[in-house]
């Protein structure tokens, strides 16, 4: 599974060896001034420096990137989290209202007296000795799904995702914005930084989030 996980992160990232360079913004300062950035952005920065306007920026293979981007990192997984989550929700809360094994044992025998043969079989003998007799009653057994619940691994795999959705969502709805409100696009853009920082504090707040989940 940890193979097949790290093959399917390689290729979806294949294409980002393509759309991603770097480039030189300032050649002429001291050591110059290098930004990582795509190829859109790098042809129009040459357009602008050698004032050419007939470049085809290929404004539609950008928008189909940009969209298909967003849907296969965030909103895609986003999707298939809350699903997911919710079909464990529904189980969990079957498995909850449903009566216990002793329970339905009982509610589906019969209630025919046995014969006194049987009785005497099923009665059990007890020794006039035994110490079994100061124990209290045997304790309910906890359901499986409840020692899942307070597993250690399910509480920071649920912590882990809730906060990658919280520091995530800002930035991915300002990127969806420029395809649904423009105007809404260029409002949040004043103020873009900031869901861009949000995506740097989330790397250092995951370490904490495992250590006390520990």
């Amino acid at each position: 599974m940890l193979v097949f996980a790290w093959l399917m992160a390689s290729i979806w990232s294949l294409p980002q060896l393509h759309v991603w360079d770097t480039l030189n913004v300032f050649p002429d300062w001291p050591g110059g001034w290098t930004q990582c950035s795509d190829m859109w952005s790098i042809r129009r920065f040459h357009a602008q420096q050698n004032n050419l306007t007939d470049i085809d920026f290929d404004e539609l293979g950008q928008s189909i990137y940009d969209i298909t981007h967003l849907i296969a990192v965030f909103w895609g997984p986003l999707i298939m989290l809350i699903v997911l989550y919710s079909i464990i929700a529904v189980r969990l809360l079957q498995y909850s209202f449903r009566p216990t094994f002793q329970d339905s044992t009982r509610l589906s025998g019969t209630f025919t007296s046995p014969t006194p043969s049987e009785h005497n079989s099923r009665t059990p003998r007890y020794s006039m000795i035994s110490t079994d007799s100061n124990r209290g009653p045997p304790r309910p057994r906890l359901p499986a799904w409840r020692k899942q619940l307070r597993s250690k691994v399910f509480r920071t795999t649920l912590l882990v995702v809730l906060a990658h959705v919280l520091f995530w969502l800002p930035y991915n709805f300002y990127a969806l914005m420029k395809y649904v409100n423009a105007e809404w696009y260029e409002h949040m853009s004043e103020h873009a930084n900031v869901f861009k920082d949000l995506q740097i504090l989330i790397t250092l707040i995951n370490p904490f989030l495992y250590g006390f989940a520990q």
